[in-house]
């Protein structure tokens, strides 16, 4: 390259592009210009702030705000609920042999999963695979809040019956990280679909829920979670795709009327019934507030989810 320059360049010439000036500051289409993992961690700190924060519920709970706001409570499964669920881990093992490719396909990114779903030409989504990349982070920078504080064991510590068809993360084990990923994830293609199209087919709609639902048990069938670990991440997952969508439309954020799950809701329908832990299904029973918190939107998350719709 060097010697190519020396090659062409006009010695005489000294000046630059005349047409050429700074955008003005602050405009959010100056987005497009940056590298991928800029943009990245753009959208993640749109998606985290403002107004999120954590605080101790009791000796068992962790409470989730936004803009000062009860947003959802998680209090940790009592130990004899994970004593009672380790033989239902034990039962899901006898699908590791069918389930093993899944398995391991679905550790790290389910968008090949999603798009197999889409009737849509998937290689040229790329506004469409940023937000849900985004989404997912922002599921992960919020699950990992919760197990941190709520520091429950994982099955492999509680049984040597278990052993774990994968490494077992170093993070505990409720809520459950890939459940929480994945329900934040269907409720936001939903939306995203619905604002593209108008009406989603019900067909559609349903093979999304399932999706979910199947990688959010395989983790369970690896060995790694256990059941009432995904029934924490459905609700948590179902409550963050709400947020994320609030904050790229600038619409307000439908919360819960009473957003505490106490170590009781564990063990009550639907939550402590697998068959209806799929996208919104752990929520049917708790009515949103009457009043929604306000919007908190970002010019960010607005312009990748226009141009999401419009792809």
């Amino acid at each position: 390259l060097g010697h190519t320059r020396e090659g062409i360049v006009d010695p005489g010439v000294l000046t630059g592009y005349a047409q050429v000036s700074n955008a003005p500051a602050g405009r959010a289409s100056s987005f497009w210009r940056w590298d991928p993992w800029v943009r990245a961690a753009m959208l993640q700190q749109a998606l985290c702030g403002p107004g999120i924060d954590f605080a101790p519920a009791g000796s068992t709970g962790l409470q989730m705000l936004v803009g000062g706001q009860p947003f959802v409570t998680l209090h940790r499964p009592t130990d004899e609920l994970f004593r009672n669920q380790i033989a239902g881990v034990l039962s899901y093992a006898a699908l590791r042999v069918d389930r093993s490719a899944e398995v391991l396909a679905q550790i790290d990114g389910q968008w090949p999963f999603w798009a197999a779903i889409l009737p849509l030409p998937v290689a040229e989504l790329t506004k469409t695979q940023a937000l849900l990349s985004a989404v997912t982070q922002f599921a992960v920078t919020v699950e990992l809040q919760f197990k941190h504080h709520l520091a429950c064991r994982r099955p492999v510590e509680w049984s040597a019956q278990v052993q774990p068809m994968i490494t077992t993360p170093g993070h505990g084990t409720f809520p459950m990280g890939h459940g929480t990923q994945v329900y934040a994830v269907a409720v936001v293609l939903q939306a995203l679909l619905t604002s593209a199209w108008g009406t989603v087919p019900d067909s559609l709609l349903a093979a999304l829920r399932q999706l979910a639902f199947r990688v959010a048990e395989n983790r369970i069938v690896a060995g790694v979670h256990f059941a009432v670990d995904l029934a924490g991440g459905a609700v948590l997952g179902d409550l963050l795709g709400r947020l994320a969508v609030s904050r790229c439309t600038g619409t307000g954020i439908a919360v819960l009327a009473n957003p505490v799950f106490d170590q009781t809701d564990w063990l009550i329908q639907p939550l402590s019934d697998m068959a209806a832990c799929f996208p919104g299904e752990s929520l049917k029973h708790r009515p949103d507030a009457t009043t929604a918190l306000p919007a908190m939107p970002s010019p960010l998350l607005s312009l990748l989810w226009t141009a999401a719709v419009d792809e």
